[in-house]
């Protein structure tokens, strides 16, 4: 992590992007690195050194391994989605330089010949890889330009670890890390022991249309 990589991240506290026993604290552009603990790892969620053994931590902090902060800005890539060079389940979302790294929901590849996750099936830039075919909310890709919502995230109804991102109008799936799940109330995704999926996510797109 050189000494500008905080250049594009707010102030505060943020996982390291290659390592979990480590983490960084941002203030005014500068850079600082910081050991946890001998046994503790950093975790993004609590933003702290937690016991490494029971926290899940290291998948979290890894996501965006090798894609760093910096990809976008470092390969000059406009804003908006790009492919990931290395996994077709995931995607980049380039925005005034940030780099953010997400997944496409269960059995969706990423295809740059629409700049969106379509079926593993019919994905023709992606043939080296194979996704889990789960089943989803009927019409799930089009609920943003559908019911018109506004931007921002929602929950899957058929998928607890998935979400839906309104941006631009436009309608974008999403996968949390391994062994999170989407939180309705704080709209971001957590541990599965805060959310309560059957409950928090029986409601329709309706009530969220603007």
């Amino acid at each position: 992590v050189g000494q500008t990589y905080c250049n594009s991240l707010g102030n505060g506290v943020h996982p390291h992007p290659a390592t979990c026993t480590q983490y960084i604290v941002c203030t005014n552009g500068g850079t600082h690195v910081y050991d946890c603990q001998s046994g503790l790892g950093f975790d993004s969620v609590v933003k702290a050194c937690v016991d490494i053994a029971s926290a899940n931590l290291c998948h979290i902090t890894t996501t965006a391994v090798p894609v760093t902060a910096e990809y976008c800005r470092v390969h000059g890539l406009s804003n908006g989605l790009h492919r990931h060079p290395q996994k077709c389940s995931q995607y980049i979302l380039c925005t005034n330089g940030q780099t953010h790294v997400y997944g496409c929901a269960a059995g969706l590849l990423f295809d740059t010949n629409v700049n969106a996750c379509v079926d593993s099936s019919i994905a023709t830039t992606c043939n080296n890889q194979v996704a889990t075919v789960v089943p989803t909310f009927p019409g799930l890709d089009t609920v943003c330009e559908r019911y018109k919502l506004p931007g921002g995230t929602y929950p899957d109804p058929a998928n607890c670890d998935s979400f839906v991102e309104c941006l631009d109008g436009f309608t974008h799936i999403m996968k949390c890390p391994d062994g999170l799940m989407f939180n309705l109330l704080s709209k971001s995704c957590d541990h599965h022991g805060n959310v309560n999926c059957l409950n928090n996510y029986s409601y329709s797109f309706s009530q969220f249309s603007g």
